[in-house]
């Protein structure tokens, strides 16, 4: 079974049961079937029939479509079954970062270490690793620090678990065209300008800013959070963030003969902000 979307039928009728906090002998009467052919469906090796569709309808709010494209608002089913769901009380405050925006490390430290291993770790840890499977479920600081000491025990080093996030996002969050346009520094400047805003959305705490300097092949970028809360390498992770997907979308957006050029400024600790200069050559 698969923690990250997209999931088929079979893996959201066990997300369901999860997020509503039913277990099987519950959710089996929901759906009108025994709990060993409930069993089955979780396990991949039976489907759901028109009746649980319609009783899913009922039963949890989801249209048939919503339910077979996957598109299940599961923040919204544990909020109507009133579910809380467990997790070590050093992961339960300032929730604020949408979980999607660390899948790309998940989706590593699988490929890296397998599955069993990184569900054994996440128990060590005692977080539920089925929240990832909502993309919007909120996480904290501490879970990512947490991730960060994993994916060092994975022996996963920093540019290639920025590389991760980033690739998945990109897979994942962000769309656009690839196509290079005539006036490629509108459309570079464009493109990064959704990506931050996107990621400041998606991170919960970050405000950054792109600006356009006088130069027209020059842009300066910035990120601040409020002081002590997020710890040092997380504020390094979510600019490092910042700054391979510009470098993605230019290598998307620009001519070949164009390449960008980042210059990292000192960062101020006392306001937690960061700088770049941002130019292209």
């Amino acid at each position: 079974m698969k923690i990250l979307p997209p999931h088929s039928p079979q893996e959201t009728i066990f997300f369901l049961r999860k997020f509503s906090g039913l277990n099987q002998i519950e959710m089996a009467k929901k759906l009108n079937i025994t709990q060993g052919w409930l069993s089955k469906i979780e396990s991949g090796l039976g489907d759901a029939g028109i009746e649980q569709l319609i009783l899913i309808r009922k039963n949890f709010g989801i249209s048939a479509d919503d339910f077979l494209d996957g598109k299940v608002n599961y923040l919204e089913i544990q909020k109507n079954f009133d579910h809380t769901i467990r997790m070590h009380s050093m992961f339960q405050s300032h929730r604020k970062t949408q979980a999607q925006i660390m899948y790309g490390l998940i989706d590593l430290m699988i490929s890296k270490k397998g599955k069993p291993w990184v569900q054994n770790q996440f128990k060590k840890i005692r977080f539920p690793l089925f929240t990832f499977s909502n993309p919007n479920f909120l996480i904290n600081p501490t879970l990512i620090e947490s991730l960060l000491d994993l994916a060092d025990q994975a022996g996963i080093t920093q540019p290639k678990r920025v590389s991760a996030l980033v690739d998945f996002l990109f897979k994942f969050t962000f769309h656009f065209s690839s196509e290079t346009e005539s006036n490629q520094l509108s459309t570079f400047f464009d493109h990064s300008s959704h990506a931050i805003h996107k990621l400041d959305s998606l991170d919960g705490f970050s405000k950054s800013n792109l600006e356009k300097s006088n130069s027209k092949d020059e842009f300066s970028l910035s990120i601040r959070t409020p002081p002590s809360v997020l710890s040092e390498p997380v504020l390094t992770l979510f600019w490092k963030l910042r700054l391979s997907a510009l470098k993605k979308i230019a290598s998307k957006t620009l001519k070949k003969s164009t390449s960008l050029q980042i210059d990292e400024l000192s960062s101020d600790s006392a306001t937690s902000e960061k700088k770049a200069v941002l130019k292209l050559t």
